[in-house]
């Protein structure tokens, strides 16, 4: 059994993972690229520019992950997160208070799914979420 990734080496790791996961969440029929990147916004471990009708994604996920409370999860389970978006996109197109609290709500439960997924995979606590996950 492979260990779990907190950090990539490189992208050919992170696409061998992501096929796991892809064929998991029945996104076989998507085109999805990677890439990892310092050029995307601070405090964001990852980014999925997706485009639901189309069925294509860009995920990108940052290469240098500061150490600090925003980035408590493994990149693996970034990687999660950002393939759910595939699956349930979260866009709102006005700036409206209700709309910009129902996006944190609904993207806080994609952060639980995929913490859900990466813990089942590896039968692992919660611990792996304070710095303690696996190279």
């Amino acid at each position: 059994m492979r260990k779990p990734i907190n950090k990539f080496k490189d992208l050919t790791q992170l696409r061998e993972c992501a096929k796991y996961y892809i064929e998991l969440l029945g996104l076989q029929d998507w085109v999805i690229q990677f890439r990892i990147s310092n050029d995307i916004e601070k405090n964001c471990a990852g980014y999925n520019d997706s485009v639901f009708e189309n069925k294509s994604s860009l995920i990108t996920l940052t290469k240098d992950i500061p150490e600090n409370k925003f980035f408590n999860s493994p990149q693996e389970c970034t990687l999660i997160h950002e393939l759910l978006h595939c699956k349930y996109p979260i866009k709102f197109k006005n700036d409206y208070y209700e709309s910009e609290m129902v996006a944190d709500v609904q993207h806080q439960l994609l952060d639980d799914m995929a913490r859900a997924i990466y813990k089942a995979r590896y039968n692992l606590t919660n611990e792996c979420f304070r710095g303690n996950g696996e190279e």
